[in-house]
Formats: C-alpha cells, structure tokens, sequence
C-alpha cells in the first residue's frame, strides 16, 4: 500500500501525498484511535457492550451513517478508555471521524464499499471542536519568569524556549553541530519526542518545521558559556559519559537526552514558584510569537522562525492573543496618516 502523507495548503485542507511515510507521532494518534474507538467491542465505561454503539462487529459495505452518529454521541458521552468516567472531548471525536473518513474514502475509490457513509454523518462541528483558547505570557511576565530561573540548571532552555519559539522536542533535539554561533543562528532538523510512551529521535515534523534561527547576541553568549560547562562536564566524567551522547546541546550532565515529559513536570514547578500564569511549556512557543508580532515584527518573520506552514496560519492564530495590540496598531497607523510622532 502506499504510503500517505498528511499536508495542509492555505485553504486548512488536507492533502495526502504518496511519496514518503507519515510522522511517527502521526501513526501513533491514528493507530490508538483505531484501535482504542473504531474497533473496541465496547465503549471505555460502558458495563455492557450490548448498551452501547460501536462498529466492531459491523460489516464494511453494511455501516450506516446513523451507526456513526450513534458511534460519536456515544464516545461523547462513555468514550474514555483510561479508567475514568466520562467522554471524549469534541476535538477527539472530530478528530477520529476524520480518520474514519478518510479510510472510507479510500474503501468506496478501491471499490470495497458502494459509498462513503461518513460523508452523511454528524461528527461534532469544526467550532464546537477547536482547541481551547491560547494563553501566553506578557512580556512582563516573561521577563519575571526569567528572571525568577536564572540560577536554574535549565535556565537556558527556558530562555532558548522564549528565545526562539521551539517547540518542546526541538529544542531537545538540536546537537552542536546544528549550532553555527559564529554566524548567530541554528538550524532545526530533528526533534526528540514522544512516540508513545518512548522517547524517541526523529526528523522534524515537516518541511516547513526544518528552518534556521537567527540568534540574538546575548543567547549566542550564553550558549558559548554553555559548551565550555558541558566540555568541562564531560573531562570531569570520564568514562562515566554516556558513550552514546549525541552531542545535543540540551543533555544531562552525562551527555544523555533530557526526557521530554520531565522538563515538562520541571518547567511547570518553576512557573508556580515564579508567580506568573500557569502556563504549558508549548506556550512559550505561543508567547514567543505572540510578543514578536505585538512588538510589530513583520508576520512573515515570525511564520518563518516557527516553522508554520503559512503566514495566513501565523495570522489566525495570534492575531486575537495579546490584548491592546490591534489599539497600539491603530495608534502608529494614525501617526503615519497624520506624519506626526506624537
């Protein structure tokens, strides 16, 4: 079968390519919605398969897309399979008629099935699925967060988080010898992330996600710094460094990746001794471009130095995120009508 690739043009559709093997990650999340939802003999806290709507035991060609909208009401209401009660989210749903979509898509085109019956169902709709509001950081109070970590071990990460917009495994990934601190700027090619439950290496999620980063002068000096601790690090060690290191710039003292989950659970115990919002660590990456953009930084800049696939995208994105922004364009917009600086 060929491989499938899952790319989003301007318009937010999907576009499914034949050429190269979908992420990692991505076969994961459809390979658990299949398994855990799609083909589950009963609902999570469902007592009684019979109670309960599911299309295990459902013939291919005899689906109908009443089974499907018995199928998503009921993974809204008993669709949780971690031992809680409850359902799943919108988006989860939406997301897995997605999937299941897309594969009866390719039934009905091969021939397996006279029709795709989930074009005539009901999923939750696009809005009542979106992902919950972004939060960010005013500068302020990135500055106090910074401020608040700067005798922290992984002081630097969380400044190159801030610095650069990076997402989580990015920043985990870049190796030395993605770094060119001469020059001022790093390229993003790999990530170290989650695939399951496993840490694992991988190339970036996207062409648009591998891009370089320019630098600003204080990172680039505290990343010098940085490599002569590590160089002094692996001396003192000796044999005890890991002989697998990857030369990543974000290691343990002996070399090894950081795990990803872990910085998570660390960064969220200094947001709280810090005083600031609770935040995600990923929403650094939002505060990053949301500060950029209020800060007037052109949106082709900031959709470039993420990694987003459009400036449309960037655009929708942040636009509603930093309060007072659209007043302080108005005002410098005025100034240029009026030719005046006050």
């Amino acid at each position: 079968m060929a491989a499938l690739r899952n790319d989003c043009d301007g318009s937010g559709r999907q576009r499914w390519r034949s050429d190269t093997l979908p992420p990692a990650t991505t076969v994961i999340a459809y390979r658990r919605v299949v398994t855990n939802h799609l083909l589950a003999q009963k609902l999570g806290d469902a007592p009684d398969p019979r109670q309960w709507p599911t299309i295990a035991r459902t013939r291919l060609d005899l689906l109908t897309a009443r089974q499907l909208d018995e199928l998503y009401a009921g993974l809204l209401t008993a669709g949780r399979r971690d031992g809680k009660e409850g359902g799943l989210s919108r988006r989860s749903v939406r997301f897995l008629a997605s999937v299941l979509g897309k594969a009866l898509k390719d039934a009905a085109r091969k021939g397996l099935v006279r029709t795709n019956v989930a074009l005539n169902a009901d999923p939750p709709s696009e809005k009542a699925s979106q992902a919950p509001e972004t939060k960010v950081w005013t500068p302020e109070q990135a500055r106090r967060f910074l401020s608040s970590v700067a005798e922290d071990p992984d002081a630097l990460l969380w400044r190159f988080y801030l610095a650069t917009g990076c997402r989580r495994g990015e920043a985990l990934g870049v190796r030395w010898s993605d770094v060119d601190l001469d020059a001022g700027r790093i390229s993003i090619a790999q990530q170290y992330t989650m695939v399951g439950a496993v840490p694992t290496m991988l190339p970036v999620k996207s062409d648009r996600s591998r891009r370089v980063v320019d630098l600003a002068p204080a990172t680039i000096d505290s990343l010098r710094r940085h490599r002569v601790q590590q160089a002094e690090h692996k001396l003192a060690l000796g044999e005890s460094y890991d002989p697998d290191a990857l030369g990543l710039v974000f290691a343990k003292p002996d070399g090894s990746p950081h795990h990803p989950k872990r910085v998570s659970a660390r960064f969220k115990v200094r947001v709280e001794r810090a005083g600031v919002p609770m935040l995600r660590l990923h929403d650094l990456r939002h505060t990053a471009a949301s500060i950029m953009l209020a800060s007037g930084e052109q949106a082709r800049v900031v959709q470039e130095r993420l990694g987003h696939s459009t400036v449309a995208f960037t655009l929708a994105r942040y636009q509603k995120v930093l309060p007072g922004a659209q007043a302080e364009a108005a005002t410098r917009y005025a100034r240029l009508l009026d030719g005046s600086d006050g």
